[in-house]
């Protein structure tokens, strides 16, 4: 992006990464991501975890057993943060990075781009750019507030497109970044206490990065390592848990109308960034 910089800080050891997968049967999404990390991934020291859950389908369990890497399976009903917290009870790595199944590696120094924040002391978790397979972005950091809870930045933005002030393409601080692709030291992941399993299918991510702003950590968007989300986004919305929406409220209710990587004059219902005047008049009221 013109007139911008990169700050690149060395990877520092070598640490070993833990990448945790959750995956049940669509054997096809799982087979195109373990593909595009063994084939597009320069940084060598990681290792894999796949936890599956439930997986019926004879390709899928045949697939699993096949694979060089570690296969941890769970048949109780879907609990995404429950999943995770299991592998990372039994991962050796210094840092753990969530991954979907359904993400494809398109940048080959993509766990370089995470490490080299990751590895820093004042950061607690580290997110990466995630684009639809049309090139429009999926995510590229989470907005607190949008919709009640929180959304992800320039959601269906062109990915050539500047954005708001270059946001997009711009290492920068959000308050939260999500799981779908996320990056932190084990230590920290543990200090934090793991994933809260009472939010089951949303929001887990979003609680854990508050949690660690609320104890001083930074929480890091990089757009250098980049992935396909072969998640639809022409696909039937389906709402939030009311029950997972009303835990976020409670907990974090206050902050989240006011983040504060968020210009307090740009729209709530949308992931754009763009004015609302009815907010920008409520703030002016406030002050």
């Amino acid at each position: 992006m013109p007139c911008t910089f990169r700050v690149r800080r060395r990877v520092l050891r070598s640490p070993l990464v833990s990448i945790i997968i959750p995956t049940r049967d669509r054997l096809s999404l799982l087979r195109r991501c373990l593909q595009s990390i063994e084939t597009q991934t320069t940084y060598r020291h990681y290792e894999i975890l796949i936890i599956d859950n439930g997986s019926r389908k004879p390709q899928t369990l045949a697939y699993l057993a096949s694979l060089p890497y570690q296969v941890i399976h769970d048949g109780e009903p879907f609990n995404f943060a429950r999943l995770n917290n299991r592998a990372a009870a039994v991962a050796h790595g210094e840092h753990l990075l969530f991954l979907n199944n359904d993400v494809e590696v398109i940048t080959p120094e993509w766990l370089e781009a995470l490490l080299e924040h990751s590895q820093r002391q004042e950061v607690g978790a580290v997110g990466a750019q995630l684009l639809y397979a049309d090139g429009t972005i999926q995510h590229a950091g989470i907005v607190l507030g949008v919709r009640s809870v929180a959304g992800h930045a320039h959601k269906y933005l062109p990915a050539k497109s500047e954005g708001y002030f270059a946001f997009p393409h711009l290492i920068r601080n959000y308050s939260a970044v999500t799981a779908a692709c996320l990056m932190l030291r084990k230590a920290v992941y543990e200090e934090a206490g793991g994933l809260d399993e009472r939010l089951a299918v949303t929001f887990n991510d979003v609680d854990l990065c508050l949690w660690l702003r609320a104890r001083g950590y930074l929480i890091v968007y990089t757009p250098y390592a980049r992935l396909y989300h072969h998640e639809s986004r022409s696909r039937w919305y389906q709402p939030p848990r009311a029950e997972e929406v009303q835990l976020m409220l409670d907990r974090w209710g206050t902050l989240l109308p006011r983040d504060p990587y968020y210009n307090p004059h740009l729209t709530l219902e949308r992931e754009d960034f763009s004015f609302d005047l009815n907010r920008a008049r409520l703030v002016l009221q406030d002050d």
